[in-house]
């Protein structure tokens, strides 16, 4: 068999190797200092400790109650980065009733802006409403993110990859 053709038979081999599954961080605070009610204006720091690199966009799902039930009345949400980054509004929708159990909203975080987050192993988010927000207070109940992340395979499955292409790379050198 000609070089080109071995070549070719090592590439075969390498992208038939199952891929493992991705995995899911997903991290709740629901106690802590950032839980509880807060007036305005208020800032309040929500840190999601052994962040590793995302491998989607992650989603931030936010359980809150206070008065967020007209326009104007809002949280946003930064990220505790040397310019603290505006990622966005929450709760920022006229009519929203408010309900004994809360009010829960989402926000997407693209992967890029979440690797560079991630990168020092924690990520955290500002809840900010400023004075000249309508929203007079708001209590937290929890804070939840969650994207995907890749899995590191087992280590037998390591060890079967390893031997099949150590055969394939000496069958290549054949």
């Amino acid at each position: 068999q000609g070089a080109e053709a071995q070549f070719l038979d090592v590439l075969q081999f390498n992208n038939a190797v199952p891929q493992p599954p991705a995995s899911t961080f997903d991290q709740t605070i629901d106690s802590g200092p950032g839980i509880g009610s807060f007036t305005r204006p208020f800032e309040v720091e929500f840190t999601f400790e052994n962040t590793p690199l995302p491998t989607s966009d992650g989603i931030l799902t936010v359980d809150a109650f206070g008065d967020l039930n007209g326009l104007g009345e809002s949280v946003l949400v930064f990220a505790e980065t040397s310019s603290d980054e505006f990622l966005g509004e929450l709760f920022n929708f006229p009519s929203v009733q408010e309900d004994p159990i809360g009010l829960i909203d989402t926000l997407t975080i693209p992967q890029d802006l979440l690797a560079d987050f991630a990168a020092d192993g924690s990520i955290s988010l500002s809840m900010v409403v400023p004075s000249d927000n309508g929203a007079s207070f708001v209590q937290f109940n929890s804070v939840r993110l969650q994207y995907d992340i890749a899995s590191v395979p087992e280590p037998g499955t390591l060890a079967l990859i390893g031997i099949g292409l150590t055969g394939q790379i000496g069958r290549a050198h054949v």
